[in-house]
């Protein structure tokens, strides 16, 4: 029992790695109209953990600072 539920955690429920690979800017939800939660855009080459996706945009956590989304074209799973 105790080995499901860690698999469950593992391939469900934990957070995957990715890096942005275009300049992007962290929204308070998925789409182009909900303001910004950072002033600069996350640069390229930057580490966020992916939390989920909604639509066409990951939802991340970037810098364990704040949570919000970023479009799927500008970052990559690693």
């Amino acid at each position: 029992g105790v080995f499901f539920c860690s698999l469950f955690w593992t391939l469900y429920c934990s957070s995957v790695e990715g890096v942005v690979v275009n300049p992007s800017m962290v929204r308070r939800d998925a789409g182009k109209h909900y303001k910004n939660i950072v002033d600069k855009p996350i640069t390229a080459g930057t580490k966020i953990r992916i939390k989920g996706e909604k639509g066409s945009w990951f939802k991340v956590e970037v810098d364990d600072k704040y949570v919000g989304f970023i479009d799927k074209d500008d970052a990559e799973v690693i």
